[in-house]
């Protein structure tokens, strides 16, 4: 027999009866109804030595910016909620896309979902990105997030993918505005769109504070000769 060969001799007492074998557990199905509304986001607050400047956190660039490519799938946001922490911007949570129509969406899960005891910032997509400032007027910081709104949405990529801000001071503010319904798709990537007043390419972006200025650069490949 070759050394390649395999030897079956040694199976030949192997039980083969697989009738006692449990039956496949059925894949476990979620709830349709916890998918609807707004989900918690676990996106991690990061010690961080230096935020003497505004900065957005890596997870809500990331969802924000997967969006290009998740519309039509399960995976697709309605919006994205956005807290501060300091001057770090976080996700916070996000909204599935529910409704196929804006202004549905808008009146189930955004008008009834804003409180006077928190702000917030709201990233709401039509065929582009809209962004609502929610801050009470007599909130300790309302102040802190309207002054940080148009910094948010630079570090997003600026007017060409977010052309329409609102701030919202009380209830009565809470409206969808017409000029989010009828904005016009992006037609153009951030990188097609270089150049074009109010882009941010992606390399100027404000990162995610996870790394300090401090760390060094990895030391040059050392030749293997």
């Amino acid at each position: 027999m070759s050394k390649l060969a395999f030897d079956y001799s040694k199976w030949d007492n192997l039980d083969t009866d697989d009738s006692d074998a449990e039956e496949p557990k059925a894949p476990i199905q979620e709830d349709d109804a916890q998918q609807k509304g707004w989900r918690p986001h676990a996106d991690p607050i990061l010690q961080v030595k230096d935020l003497s400047k505004f900065v957005i956190s890596y997870e809500l660039e990331a969802v924000f910016d997967a969006q290009a490519f998740d519309k039509g799938t399960p995976r697709a946001k309605r919006a994205l909620r956005a807290v501060l922490k300091g001057n770090l911007a976080r996700l916070d949570s996000t909204l599935a896309w529910d409704h196929d129509r804006a202004e549905d969406a808008f009146l189930r899960d955004i008008k009834p979902n804003v409180s006077t005891t928190e702000c917030c910032y709201i990233l709401f997509r039509t065929k582009t990105w809209a962004l609502f400032v929610w801050a009470p007027s007599n909130h300790v910081d309302a102040d802190a997030y309207t002054s940080k709104a148009l910094q948010l949405r630079e570090a997003l990529g600026g007017s060409i993918r977010i052309p329409n801000v609102f701030s919202w001071f009380k209830h009565e503010d809470v409206v969808l505005d017409k000029s989010v319904t009828d904005a016009p798709a992006l037609s153009l990537s951030i990188e097609q769109a270089g150049g074009v007043e109010g882009v941010v390419p992606p390399a100027e972006r404000s990162k995610g504070a996870a790394v300090p200025k401090n760390v060094p650069d990895p030391p040059a490949p050392r030749s293997a000769l």
